[in-house]
């Protein structure tokens, strides 16, 4: 399966040897998306992330699909009080996968713009609940610049890219 976000939709793709054709799709404004297994059941999800602009309040929208019978099926959408910038699935486990994301949020939320950021990393469960978040980042974290990988052998590794540092957590 393939997932295409463009514009404000949302496509389910599938690759047939007549080529690619959509089977399925959403009216979503999805920033990221991401395949995984956000709850206990062994078949596949999809996790959208959109942001929110509320006047003057930037938040992000978390966005889960169930993948049943080449259909979106929403089943969870969680407000985050935050803007995130990007998302990696914490592949560790295999059912109940947790995200991590990169995040931006204001130094006084009572000034509007202008009034600087801080950057950080969090992660959330499969439900969109804040689990911890990491001290100030320096820089600013890149377009897509949040990796996470795990294998037996190695362990995980989360990578983060910002404008002025690469960080690289390995366990």
């Amino acid at each position: 399966l393939i997932a295409v976000a463009k514009e404000s939709r949302l496509s389910l793709m599938q690759h047939k040897p007549s080529g690619i054709l959509e089977v399925d799709f959403k009216d979503a404004d999805c920033l990221r998306v991401e395949f995984g297994n956000f709850d206990e059941d062994i078949e596949t999800e999809l996790v959208c992330l959109s942001v929110k602009i509320n006047g003057e309040i930037e938040e992000s929208l978390l966005t889960i699909y169930d993948v049943r019978d080449l259909k979106l099926i929403e089943t969870n959408s969680k407000i985050l009080p935050f803007y995130a910038l990007d998302l990696a699935v914490d592949t560790s486990t295999t059912v109940n996968q947790e995200i991590f994301i990169s995040l931006k949020q204001s130094l006084n939320p009572l000034l509007s713009f202008g009034s600087g950021y801080k950057y950080h990393v969090a992660k959330l469960s499969s439900r969109g609940e804040l689990l911890w978040q990491s001290p100030g980042l320096v820089g600013q974290p890149t377009h897509r610049g949040l990796k996470f990988e795990h294998s037996e052998d190695s362990g995980s590794r989360l990578m983060l890219s910002t404008s002025l540092a690469m960080y690289l957590l390995q366990n």
